[in-house]
């Protein structure tokens, strides 16, 4: 049985609509509750924007990643020191062999 794939440019087109929905649907929810961020705030700052390019992410690294690549994304797996502050929460970790190879 041939390995699965992805269909790369499908995948990218759905990750682009789910990112400008949900800074859409941000600046809705903000306009509705009567509290409204200045400028572009509202859209960025409701979080979930970027889940959709985690999950493609995360599903090629399954299927193309090098065996026994590690993809950490749950809340106490993805701390790391960060530059300006002890420790930086990250949506995903990728580790292969006790070595950080991304963090997003």
């Amino acid at each position: 049985m041939p390995p699965k794939l992805i269909n790369f440019d499908e995948r990218l087109a759905q990750s682009i609509r789910f990112f400008w929905r949900g800074q859409r649907d941000a600046v809705k929810k903000q306009q509705t509750a009567g509290r409204a961020d200045q400028g572009n705030r509202g859209a960025v700052t409701g979080g979930k924007n970027l889940d959709a390019f985690r999950d493609m992410i995360v599903d090629i690294v399954h299927l193309y990643g090098p065996e026994g690549c590690e993809v950490h994304r749950g809340k106490t797996m993805v701390v790391l020191p960060g530059f300006f502050r002890p420790t930086k929460q990250w949506d995903l970790l990728i580790v292969f062999k006790e070595r950080l190879l991304a963090a997003m």
